[in-house]
């Protein structure tokens, strides 16, 4: 597990809704198995991480198959890019009507 990764699951805090969403599941692991979270160097040659690695490669060169996006994107990265493109429809309709007025005053 990545550094950042185990120190955002520890967090008594957090905004993103992917961490929030692992940190539920983790708790309800909890709840039924004693669970640790350890930070483990990179080809640490450690057997259970060569495993993980094994895992993580293989599943990695497999087609993705299901209703969720293969990649995980943020509610917030979504919620500003809708943003973004309404103020970007906005501005470009004051444009159109502005011009639009200008044209039929200079007429």
């Amino acid at each position: 597990m990545r550094k950042a990764a185990v120190k955002e699951l520890q967090a008594n805090k957090t905004t993103s809704p992917l961490v929030q969403q692992r940190q539920r599941a983790l708790n309800d692991i909890c709840t039924c198995h004693i669970v640790r979270l350890y930070w483990v160097p990179g080809h640490a040659r450690l057997h259970g991480n060569e495993i993980a690695n094994k895992l993580a490669r293989d599943s990695s060169t497999q087609q993705f198959i299901g209703p969720e996006t293969s990649v995980g994107v943020s509610r917030q990265n979504i919620n500003n890019k809708i943003k973004h493109w309404v103020d970007n429809q906005q501005l470009a309709r004051w444009h159109g009507a502005y011009s639009s007025q200008r044209e039929r005053l200079e007429n």
